[in-house]
């Protein structure tokens, strides 16, 4: 099974992205804030992992993603926001992130952008 973790405030996204991660047969773990999501990052492997740039507490925005790069540079990281400015986009793509995701988004695209990274980065078990 494919583990992905998804550091993301809002209810109703988390819930979306569960309900589309369960359907493809993988399992989804959660962070709702900044600090929580460094602190699940840190302590658990995953195959993918998805944060929002607006997030509460710190780090958040692009310290959030400098900070997941630094714990897990091996591992995919797709970028979700409501707001995607040029100045963010470059900044992911310095960093080496893999996909930019802008909400709302359709449940088969984001189905897609997982399927593709995960046939792109074999898991390490």
């Amino acid at each position: 099974m494919v583990k992905l973790i998804l550091i993301e405030d809002d209810p109703g996204v988390r819930d979306y992205f569960k309900s589309v991660v369960n359907r493809m047969g993988h399992e989804l773990l959660t962070a709702v804030d900044g600090p929580s999501g460094v602190k699940l990052v840190a302590e658990q492997h995953a195959d993918v992992i998805m944060s929002d740039l607006n997030m509460p507490g710190e780090p958040n925005g692009m310290g959030l993603v400098r900070k997941i790069r630094e714990l897990r540079p091996e591992t995919p990281l797709i970028v979700v926001s409501g707001y995607p400015t040029k100045e963010r986009l470059d900044e992911c793509k310095a960093l080496g992130i893999e996909d930019f995701l802008t909400k709302p988004f359709e449940m088969t695209f984001f189905s897609s952008v997982i399927t593709r990274l995960l046939a792109k980065h074999p898991r390490s078990e």
